[in-house]
């Protein structure tokens, strides 16, 4: 049995991991000033920077997982490991519309959560993965 809210949910998961992992390392890790970043105990500001780019990746790599997961899930969702699937996607997807929502009203008020569609963006994925493992 086809779960249509899984399958919206890890095709959404798919599209943010390419606009983040594209778009973003392109319009914003790219562009960071390696001379403007602070060294650390791990190394210069390069290190700095590298640790950003892998870090920025990682998360956009988790996007990638939950999306396949939950799209596999999404064409056979008959098995119960599904349903925890499901739970795991929405749980994720919640706290990174937790997250991005506090840091942009901590930024900018309640203009903040319309600077950016990432808020708008993860609380759809989570409401149709927390729908699809009902």
């Amino acid at each position: 049995m086809v779960n249509i809210a899984l399958l919206l949910a890890g095709v959404m998961s798919f599209a943010a991991a390419a606009i983040h992992g594209i778009a973003g390392d392109v319009l914003i890790v790219r562009r960071l000033d390696v001379g403007s970043l602070p060294s650390t105990r791990f190394g210069g500001p390069a290190a700095s920077k590298l640790m950003i780019r892998v870090t920025w990746h990682l998360l956009t790599a988790t996007f990638v997982v939950l999306g396949i997961a939950m799209v596999a899930c999404g064409f056979d969702d008959a098995h119960d490991a599904c349903r925890r699937t499901g739970i795991l996607g929405a749980s994720a997807f919640s706290a990174f519309a937790v997250v991005t929502i506090a840091s942009g009203v901590a930024r900018s008020g309640p203009a903040g959560l319309l600077r950016h569609p990432a808020p708008a963006a993860f609380i759809v994925i989570a409401v149709l993965a927390w729908w699809g493992a009902r």
